[in-house]
């Protein structure tokens, strides 16, 4: 980091918290220029803020795509700011222990899901690594002695070596591989990234040109291999230096923390079934004695819900977590839980059941009270619910009329709750998040009104006096703020979007076949004025309310660049982000008849133009835009990312290199078969969109990592058989990627190209800066006015 840089940085955070005074913020007025994908990658995104126990430091930690994720330490009393500086490697906040003496934070090594320990010392103002600290980038446990914590380890030696060009290899010396995709891939001369084209049925366009690129991925090792890899649970001691390796090669899952007193840790373990109806993952809870080395299941196969914890009492008696519920008929939007009580000496767990049916949601832990009598969870009503330990007297302490509680906050995300009130977090999906107190009788007051939009990450002192967040909205990227007892405050930052003027975010409703009212999100050009017909695209997810969207910005809940819609508004399209509810058995019937009412209701309100209308999807987005084409001819062209297999019973099928298969995804999960195939082979094939490819007419543009961890067998298979059957197709697959496209040379690439496929396939003339130029109120043709796939310079209404 230069010191120019640290300057910068130092000056923007030297009125955090602690005496901040409100001040306006000059800003330039808006351009009317469109939000370019690099502005997007600088954009800063606060992954965590996090209090001392004191409240005399806050740490931060921020980063972007383009910058690496960084941590600062904030002086509360003076404004004093410290950057750790690790040479641009990314790094991210593990928690302060109890004393508040020193900071955990973990440090990436370069090789996937592998991070170097490191502590900043309080009163020396240093930093350094614990040697040999090798963890996987899940949660760091303090002891309550603040002298040690519990992580997920590497095994001894499985450090991975480094070559001299940067392409990590085994220890044995050859570079491997984690899937044999290996298409030729070369360089893009205008944007750096790495990728092969297969095309087909389109017409001729500029080639990929370049020399092979050199990157090689990643070797592959048993601890980074996905959710079951192979690691060890380790206590590390921060004074000497030492670890101790207290479970060895386990499928370790995402819970571990020492008991009270120190003189246990417990942890999960990945146990590898589902339960009915879900998607969710069974654990065996053991009980390591750190005195004996005794290691014990205490839980076998614990349902544990969502990627919630489970928690100690503060007694050290028992260990609460949320129990995940099978589930029929229609998928829940959250998991069903009931609130489970392990005792730590035996017998079983006992499941404190809610009255009149009602569950929690099993993406939240269960918190106990100082006395470790009762616990508090949030119910899926929304609401507050608590139980006694014994199982008595179970009833909804708090509920907000019109507000949607979720998450309760709690001082350095500890297991229980000390204060007299708890303050949770709360809004109705799609109208932003707020701030609530809520006392010892129920009853709430708002600390930060819900409409300043949607809360994400979040810290609050332990007096309970003040907070640091970040929060954005539909057209408001992400912004960190402070509150303590007044109004807001937004604090300096480093903003390059805040010269754009956002394209503006609502719901619009409609109805199925059925009657069964809908809703999605819309987002609209900044310019749009009444009357005007834009080219539509549909951004579709199965199963996902996209209408609770309408408040995130540019409908990118992860802050994610690939996915962020702005960058069609600010050019002059409409986006429609609909709710798409699917019930077991007819996926993809439900798609259709859910979405496309949504896409008419627009046309039918002058919003959309009928013959300018595009789907995309990322992910299981993938298949249900597959279901769309093959089902409707509203759409003149479509763009995937990452699909999951076109055909259910091959997705079943697939068996991955440790052992996991398929079945349970079509069966029990997203699938949504409710059955094995040879139960009813016709329902895998009338939900498989593969079956019906001879209907599509749409152009598709299909976006693929080499290293997805799904694998690329969905996007192969849907290459293949447009390509064969004569569709439009083409096809770029990116080395080194996963999953989603990360790296910015990458996502500019795919956005560019996914910008100029739209526009010559939905027939679009764009002016210089890339907007659809409109004559009068209606998109002017690119064809009929004879310019090439980038239009002309003009000027857009």
């Amino acid at each position: 980091m230069t010191m120019k840089l640290c300057a910068r940085l130092s000056a923007s955070l030297a009125l955090i918290i602690g005496g901040l005074v409100a001040q306006s913020v000059y800003a330039a007025p808006p351009a009317d220029r469109p939000v370019t994908i690099e502005q997007l990658l600088q954009q800063p995104r606060y992954r965590a803020v996090d209090f001392s126990p004191d409240g005399a430091w806050l740490a931060v930690e921020s980063g972007s795509r383009t910058r690496s994720r960084e941590i600062r330490l904030v002086d509360q009393a003076s404004g004093r700011t410290i950057p750790l500086d690790h040479d641009e490697r990314d790094a991210r906040i593990a928690g302060w222990s109890p004393d508040g003496r020193y900071l955990a934070y973990a440090v990436d090594s370069g090789e996937p899901l592998m991070e170097t320990l490191w502590i900043w010392d309080r009163q020396t103002g240093r930093s350094r690594a614990i040697e040999g600290a090798f963890i996987r980038g899940w949660r760091v446990r303090w002891f309550s002695d603040s002298r040690r914590l519990v992580a997920v380890a590497w095994p001894e030696g499985e450090k991975p070596m480094v070559a001299s060009d940067g392409a990590a290899t085994d220890a044995a010396g050859p570079q491997l591989r984690s899937n044999a995709f290996q298409p030729p891939f070369t360089r893009s001369p205008t944007t750096g990234a790495s990728l092969h084209v297969f095309r087909a049925n389109l017409p001729a366009s500029a080639s990929v040109q370049g020399n092979r690129a050199a990157m090689t991925p990643g070797a592959v090792h048993r601890c980074n291999e996905g959710q079951v890899g192979r690691c060890d649970i380790a206590v590390f001691h921060v004074e000497e230096g030492r670890i101790q390796r207290i479970a060895r090669n386990v499928a370790a899952g995402y819970f571990h923390a020492p008991a009270p007193d120190g003189s246990a840790v417990a942890y999960a373990a990945f146990a590898g079934r589902d339960i009915r109806g879900t998607q969710e993952n069974l654990y065996d809870l053991h009980l390591v004695d750190l005195a004996s080395r005794e290691d014990r299941i205490l839980v076998p196969g614990a349902a544990v819900s969502g990627s919630s914890t489970f928690s100690w009492s503060p007694d050290g008696r028992f260990i609460a977590f949320p129990a995940a519920r099978a589930s029929e008929g229609n998928r829940v939007k959250e998991p069903l839980a009931s609130i489970a009580i392990a005792p730590v000496a035996g017998p079983a767990p006992v499941l404190l059941e809610l009255p009149d049916g009602q569950a929690v949601t099993g993406t939240e832990s269960i918190l106990w009270s100082a006395d470790s009598s009762t616990v508090y969870a949030v119910g899926i009503d929304g609401g507050i619910w608590a139980a006694r330990r014994d199982g008595r007297g179970a009833r909804q302490v708090a509920a907000v009329d019109g507000v949607r509680l979720q998450h309760v906050v709690t001082p350095n995300e500890q297991d229980f709750v000390t204060s007299g009130q708890l303050w949770v977090t709360g809004g109705e999906p799609g109208a932003g998040s707020g701030l609530f107190a809520i006392n010892a009788a129920g009853s709430a007051r708002a600390l930060i009104d819900p409409a300043r939009g949607r809360l994400d990450t979040l810290d609050i002192d332990a007096r309970y006096r003040r907070i640091v967040y970040a929060a954005g909205q539909g057209q408001t990227p992400q912004r960190l703020h402070s509150w303590s007892a007044g109004p807001p405050v937004r604090l300096p930052q480093d903003e390059p979007l805040a010269e754009v003027r956002f394209g503006q975010a609502q719901t619009i409703n409609w109805r199925n076949a059925e009657g069964q009212e809908l809703a999605g999100a819309l987002l609209l050009p900044p310019t749009y004025r009444p009357g005007q017909r834009l080219p539509l695209v549909v951004w579709v997810y199965g199963g996902k309310m996209g209408s609770e969207a309408v408040d995130l910005f540019g409908f990118a809940g992860s802050g994610d660049p690939m996915a962020n819609m702005q960058l069609l508004a600010t050019r002059g399209y409409a986006v429609l982000f609909p709710d798409a509810p699917q019930r077991v058995g007819q996926p993809l019937a439900d798609l259709v008849a859910n979405v496309i009412p949504g896409v008419d209701a627009l046309v039918a309100q002058g919003i959309a133009d009928p013959t300018r209308v595009a789907a995309m999807g990322h992910s299981y987005g993938g298949y249900s835009v597959l279901a769309l084409l093959t089902h409707s001819d509203r759409f003149r062209a479509a763009v995937i990312t990452s699909p999951g297999h076109p055909d259910l019973l091959a997705m079943t099928l697939r068996l991955n290199d440790n052992g996991n298969s398929g079945e349970r995804w079509t069966e029990s999960g997203q699938g949504l078969m409710g059955v094995h195939y040879w139960q009813d082979p016709d329902l895998y094939r009338r939900n498989s969109p593969i079956h019906f490819f001879d209907r599509i007419r749409a152009p598709l543009l299909i976006g693929q990592g080499a290293l997805d961890t799904i694998g690329p067998d969905g996007a192969n298979a849907t290459f293949v058989a447009l390509r064969r059957l004569g569709q439009p197709v083409e096809y770029r697959v990116y080395e080194g990627e996963g999953h989603s496209l990360y790296r910015p040379a990458s996502i500019i690439d795919f956005w560019n190209r996914r910008l100029e496929f739209l526009a010559e396939h939905l027939d679009i003339a764009r002016d210089e800066m890339g907007r659809v130029i409109l004559d009068r109120s209606n998109v002017r043709s690119l064809r009929s006015a004879g310019l090439g796939p980038s239009g002309e310079a003009g000027r857009s209404e």
